[in-house]
């Protein structure tokens, strides 16, 4: 049996091996202690946190493109339909109040009637504050004004000169295109922008054909009163007294002897001038039986900030009757406006 021997290497580890006898010297060798090779042991990737943190990350890069999304594109949408919707029944509530004037001069009566005016869009909760309006009313103002004028031959048979009163409903919208609404004369008009408008609720004029001869039937009424402007956010209640009975005058010529002139001095001459076009044509009457000025669309300056107001009138002739309705209104702040 072979004699087996410890060597101690230069790193101190001992091994054995099989060594020649004859080569060594018979001697006892030292203890040797093993080396102990220490392994650490790697600790293994956390797959789940992981999971969680990028889920988290997608979760909210997808909510802030959705809001994003929602105040670029869904709000915009929200508020315009909101405004829209607003300019109808404001529409509808100045056409309520324009016809509680002619109940009023028509009936005599009721002596007061009041009118409830939304000045407020709905808004987008959290997102958009409503379009508030500005309701403001001007009883005089330099230029603005409206005249009848009846003559038989070259005789002047009525004349009536009245201050053109004006109740305006200023709607700033931010999303749709904004507008202002404008009572004059028992007219309603609209106006888009700063350019020219038109009258969306003709004013208290009838011409037509009896069958044997022409007829004009009108209400001049005058709105007076102090001068006022409320906003919003919610309403106003405008109180209309009738401030005495109205005044009726007629004329039958029997035939064709008869001539009227209505002029109307205002800022929105454009408005008024298409209008009066309208009147005339829509009735049939030829075109050698009435005249307007200026002469042509072309010649009206429409409303531009600054501008004067302009005058413009349709005459008409070889009328058979007239009856003309004179009456004051006088406008002002109700109570309960919300």
């Amino acid at each position: 049996m072979p004699a087996h021997v410890f060597i101690i290497g230069e790193t101190g580890e001992c091994c054995p091996g099989d060594v020649d006898l004859r080569a060594a010297p018979m001697t006892v060798p030292p203890p040797c202690r093993l080396a102990r090779r220490r392994f650490r042991r790697r600790r293994g990737w956390n797959s789940r946190g992981v999971s969680v943190i990028l889920g988290a990350l997608l979760v909210f890069v997808m909510v802030v493109a959705v809001f994003g999304l929602v105040v670029t594109k869904g709000v915009p949408a929200w508020m315009e339909q909101n405004e829209a919707s607003y300019s109808q029944s404001a529409e509808a509530a100045l056409n309520a109040l324009a016809s509680n004037w002619e109940t009023q001069i028509l009936h005599g009566g009721p002596v007061v009637l009041s009118t409830s005016v939304p000045l407020a869009s709905a808004g987008v909760p959290l997102l958009a504050a409503p379009t508030v309006a500005t309701l403001s009313f001007s009883p005089r103002s330099v230029g603005l004004f409206e005249s009848l004028t009846v003559r038989q031959g070259g005789s002047t048979l009525y004349r009536a000169n009245l201050t053109l009163g004006t109740l305006t409903l200023s709607v700033p919208n931010r999303f749709a295109t904004p507008e202002t609404f404008r009572i004059q004369g028992g007219a309603l008009l609209q106006l888009p922008g700063s350019g020219g408008g038109s009258i969306v609720t003709d004013p208290p004029i009838s011409l037509f054909s009896n069958g044997s001869a022409w007829v004009l039937d009108a209400t001049w009424m005058g709105i007076v009163g102090s001068p006022f402007s409320v906003s919003g956010p919610s309403s106003a209640v405008l109180a209309s007294t009738l401030a005495q009975p109205a005044t009726a005058w007629s004329r039958s010529n029997g035939s064709d002897g008869l001539s009227v002139t209505l002029t109307i001095g205002s800022f929105d001459a454009c408005s008024w001038y298409h209008y009066l076009t309208g009147v005339p044509v829509e009735a049939g009457l030829g075109s050698a039986d009435y005249r307007l000025t200026p002469s042509s669309a072309g010649l009206v300056a429409c409303r531009s900030p600054g501008a004067a107001p302009q005058m413009v009138s349709l005459e008409l002739t070889h009328l058979g009757s007239v009856g003309l309705t004179n009456a004051t209104i006088d406008l002002g702040p109700g109570s309960g406006g919300g």
